[in-house]
């Protein structure tokens, strides 16, 4: 800008000074030919031809007009000069000063001299004669080396102004520029930080005018970015948080299929990590082809859809996917948001619930069938047959005894799961507890020719627990020991200390559970030996009640066996207090 300034002065000034130049010269032009025009007359009017053309008076009369006198015929003949002989010079007809003077009586021209390599001022004027249109021409003219000389003193005078005028501006310009450019600066700096994301930072005050109005609009600028790249990342914060404690999983995929998007759940529901899988294509990711169908359909006909899809790795699932179409700002299409749905619990709670009607429904028909056909026996004749009477009235009593045993068992459990039934928690010395309830059962395992005993260690282990249902849970275990433990057999009570909590092991010899069997031995109505189990008196529910009490404890439960070789009951219980 300061350059700029610069220039723009210099260039005005040297138009000034050639418009200057050009006036003085002209004026000193004027002048002079006005005053060669004036002694020309004067001349004329005072001296006679004659006069003039003698030498010695041409002489005096060029010392005392002070220009060069010169009489030319109107041949062009040059007839005296005073400053050169007439024979020296040319005939002047076609210079253009005599040539105007003999047409109009008067005439003047710039132009070089015939000797001289210079300019010269010329003005002739004609010397009329009575009997003739003009005796001849008389011409005066002076060298312009004088207005030159002028001209270069007053270029001279110009260039010192001009220089001491380009150091004043030079100066002004550049406070000038500075003044504009150092808030344009500012801004220029605060505008670079601000696109790199430095939002906090702001103008100071400025100057006022459009550079002030600038440096607002620019603080509204950024306080606004600020403002939104806060909103945004609010946004991005809490979408990522819904993201990733979503139990749903999460896939995105851009208009050609490639994934741009996975949350954990879906990280774990497909067995992937999205650092690897960002960018791939989702056949390459998904690896199954519903859900590659499906997500193909929907970037397709831009249309909801929704499929129950089956995997097999990492881990066999039932998932629900539920695809939808994202759509741009025109209604463009940007690609397809998958939502997964892990329905493996509530397939198998389906099963258990279909399973668990079946199960009721044959327990509960055996006893009755086997009540209402003894029944109808009675009543058929046999009821006056005493001896036969007595024993179907004793099988009805044991169906009905049994039945009755069923509809207990299933209404604890049911009270139990729903959480109806109320814990009347307090503090139980687990060691006395247990030797209590063994001491208790004693003489049915002597009956059957089973050996009771205990493993406790020494000290007092106290629980937060329920008296009644922690007697239930022994009494459950214990009565299965006792079922499938054959004469001559031993079960034992232990009792361990582990961190934060203590373990009961129920331990027998006896016909063991097959390893197949050991995942389901806690569900509603599961045998390992159906017939077998019913012989005995079981429900198929005492396990799964003592799962459910173990859990409201907030313990755990879990079996090891080997089939023939017994089996080890365990249950936790946090530890409150040690004594």
């Amino acid at each position: 800008m300061t350059l700029g300034y610069i220039f723009l002065f210099c260039c005005s000034l040297l138009v000034l000074g050639g418009i200057l130049s050009r006036f003085l010269w002209n004026s000193q032009v004027d002048f002079l030919q006005t005053e060669l025009e004036r002694k020309a007359e004067l001349l004329k009017t005072t001296c006679d031809w004659d006069a003039l053309t003698g030498s010695h008076e041409l002489n005096k009369f060029r010392r005392i007009a002070g220009a060069r006198i010169t009489l030319i015929d109107p041949a062009g003949e040059v007839l005296a000069d005073s400053d050169y002989h007439p024979r020296q010079l040319q005939n002047q007809k076609n210079a253009p000063e005599v040539k105007a003077a003999l047409q109009s009586g008067y005439g003047s021209s710039i132009r070089r001299g015939e000797k001289e390599d210079a300019y010269f001022l010329f003005v002739a004027s004609t010397i009329p004669e009575k009997n003739r249109e003009a005796a001849g021409v008389l011409r005066l003219s002076v060298p312009l080396s004088q207005v030159d000389a002028s001209i270069t003193k007053m270029w001279r005078i110009f260039f010192g102004a001009l220089l001491v005028i380009l150091a004043v501006g030079s100066f002004l310009s550049r406070r000038l520029a500075t003044g504009l450019t150092r808030p344009l600066s500012e801004i220029t700096a605060v505008a670079r930080r601000i696109a790199q994301g430095d939002w906090e930072i702001e103008l100071g005050p400025l100057t006022q005018g459009e550079v002030g109005e600038l440096a607002a609009a620019v603080n509204g600028m950024s306080r606004t970015l600020k403002e939104k790249v806060r909103e945004l990342a609010e946004s991005k914060v809490r979408l990522e948080a819904v993201l990733a404690n979503m139990e749903s999983g999460v896939l995105l995929a851009d208009h050609v299929g490639h994934i741009s998007l996975v949350n954990r759940a879906a990280e774990k529901l497909l067995g992937i990590t999205e650092k690897d899988v960002l960018g791939k294509s989702h056949v390459e990711v998904v690896k199954n082809y519903l859900l590659s169908s499906l997500i193909d359909e929907v970037l397709r006909t831009r249309e909801r859809r929704k499929e129950e899809v089956a995997l097999i790795f990492p881990k066999e699932r039932i998932l629900e996917a539920h695809a939808a179409p994202i759509f741009g700002a025109r209604q463009e299409p940007r690609g397809v948001v998958v939502v997964l749905h892990d329905i493996s619990e509530i397939r198998r709670l389906e099963r258990v619930r279909a399973e668990f009607v079946a199960n009721v429904s044959h327990e509960l028909k055996t006893p009755i069938t086997a009540v209402k056909g003894f029944a109808e026996t009675l009543l058929s004749g046999a009821l006056y047959n005493y001896r036969a009477a007595e024993e179907f009235v004793h099988i009805i009593n044991e169906e009905a005894e049994r039945l009755s045993r069923l509809i207990l068992d299933l209404l604890e459990l049911s009270k139990i799961e729903s959480r109806e039934v109320k814990m009347q928690v307090e503090p139980l010395e687990l060691g006395a507890q247990i030797k209590w309830i063994v001491n208790k059962l004693k003489p049915q395992f002597q009956k059957k020719g089973l050996t009771l005993s205990t493993d406790l260690p020494a000290g007092a282990f106290f629980v937060q627990a329920d008296r009644d249902r922690l007697e239930q849970v022994f009494l459950n275990l214990l009565d299965n020991s006792l079922k499938y433990t054959p004469g001559g057999g031993q079960v034992e009570v232990s009792l361990q200390e582990q961190e934060n909590e203590v373990v009961v092991g129920i331990k027998d010899n006896g016909i063991g559970i097959p390893s197949e069997d050991l995942p389901r031995i806690f569900e509603r109505f599961y045998r390992v030996d159906k017939a077998r189990s019913r012989k005995l008196g079981g429900t198929g529910l005492g396990l799964a009640i003592v799962k459910h009490l173990v859990e409201a404890h907030r313990g755990r439960v879990w079996v090891e066996s080997e089939l023939g070789k017994g089996s080890v009951f365990y249950f936790s219980l946090p530890q409150e207090q040690k004594e």
